[in-house]
């Protein structure tokens, strides 16, 4: 059925490609593409080693087919991206499942001072086994519509507004209480340099829902919360090969009926960029920052880390890339109802390496290599995972 399936798609993107490339102008593009990769995960459920009583390795075959659409109009311009994919699994094929990858977004201009983007996106994917650990086949459904506006009302000065929507679904009736809607709107005022950069301040609030989870007064569990945030924010660029990017400032969260799952501190978050010449790039980046996380013991999780993501392009048709991370999740907000040893605190080192081959704009192939180890001071949450990947993506 999956063949079908694929072979339908692709017919279907290419007739819809004959359409649009005849009433396509100037500058527009319409771009489908197929690809296809092979993944083997040395611990697919993420189990720790007190628990694997048997091979808990697997492969993941995974087939797709998708389109980008690049549609201009005037000074207006829509983007559309759409893509399916076909995973099956070796050993444990109660996980296979059909994914997608849907956006669509209008980047909108109105005169010489008003512009931003609006749009929606909807993805499909099997949810991650770090914190499930069974084998259940929990797929999870993400949904974000969203609106951005800027102002320029001044040649050193622009305000803006931005609002969004987010929706977590997930398919398997254990976690289908971790369902959540959530509500954000920003408002920022920014001064513009001579020299590019930029130095502004954001008001965020936040307003997160649990349509499944029932308030419980006894657990102190409650099915929404609050959270505004106060941050200042740095654009900087010298001009040459630095960059910086950054907010960080006072982050209020409230529960909804229990203060006593409330947090007062600071959220924080910056990346620096050194380009070094065109072909090689580095990314440092560092945060802290507080997350939903809603559950008996916890009600959300205070993270820390930092990453160095390099990027080497040796030659026009070769990309090495990488990444090193290690964070720490402190998991907080417990009432004191449910008692345990210790307050739950991992700390996850993962590391990647890909290598990217590109001979003609029309197709690549890559391989990448993958380790993640979690260290948690609740044994059953520790794991050690490598991945392997090869893959390779036509475009026509």
């Amino acid at each position: 059925m999956s063949l079908v399936f694929f072979l339908s798609i692709l017919s279907a993107i290419l007739l819809q490609g004959i359409s649009l490339s005849a009433i396509a102008a100037t500058g527009d593009t319409f771009t489908p593409y197929v690809f296809a990769s092979v993944t083997h995960d040395s611990n697919l459920l993420c189990l720790s080693p007190s628990a694997i009583t048997t091979n808990p390795a697997d492969f993941v075959r995974q087939i797709g087919a998708g389109m980008n659409v690049d549609w201009k109009v005037a000074r207006q311009e829509f983007l559309l991206t759409a893509a399916f994919n076909d995973n099956r699994f070796d050993r444990y094929s109660a996980l296979d499942y059909i994914g997608r990858d849907l956006k669509g977004t209008w980047n909108w201009k109105l005169a010489d001072h008003f512009s931003g983007d609006a749009g929606y996106t909807n993805s499909l994917s099997i949810g991650t086994f770090a914190n499930q650990q069974v084998l259940v086949s929990n797929q999870r459904i993400q949904e974000r519509s969203f609106f951005d506006g800027l102002w320029s009302f001044h040649p050193s000065w622009q305000a803006g507004i931005g609002v969004s929507k987010n929706k977590y679904s997930y398919s398997d009736i254990l976690q289908s209480n971790l369902n959540s809607d959530t509500d954000v709107g920003e408002i920022t005022l920014q001064y513009l340099s001579s020299t590019t950069s930029k130095v502004g301040i954001k008001l965020r609030e936040t307003n997160g829902h649990y349509p499944n989870q029932a308030i419980d007064y006894v657990s102190m569990i409650s099915d929404g919360y609050q959270q505004r945030e106060i941050l200042a924010t740095l654009d900087w660029n010298d001009g040459g090969h630095n960059l910086f990017k950054g907010e960080a400032g006072t982050v209020q969260r409230k529960n909804d009926f229990f203060s006593v799952r409330d947090y007062n501190g600071y959220n924080a978050r910056g990346t620096y960029t050194w380009l070094t010449t065109g072909k090689v790039r580095l990314d440092i980046s560092a945060w802290h920052q507080i997350w939903a996380w809603d559950d008996l013991a916890t009600s959300y999780s205070l993270n820390r880390g930092i990453s160095l993501t390099p990027s080497w392009t040796p030659v026009a048709t070769i990309t090495v890339s990488g990444k090193i991370q290690r964070e720490t999740h402190d998991f907080l907000g417990n009432p004191g109802i449910l008692v345990l040893t210790t307050q739950r605190s991992d700390i996850e080192n993962t590391s990647s390496l890909s290598v990217i081959y590109q001979p003609a704009p029309s197709y690549s192939f890559n391989v990448s290599v993958g380790d993640d180890n979690r260290d948690s001071n609740q044994p059953l949450y520790s794991f050690k995972a490598a991945t392997v990947s090869i893959g390779a993506t036509f475009q026509m």
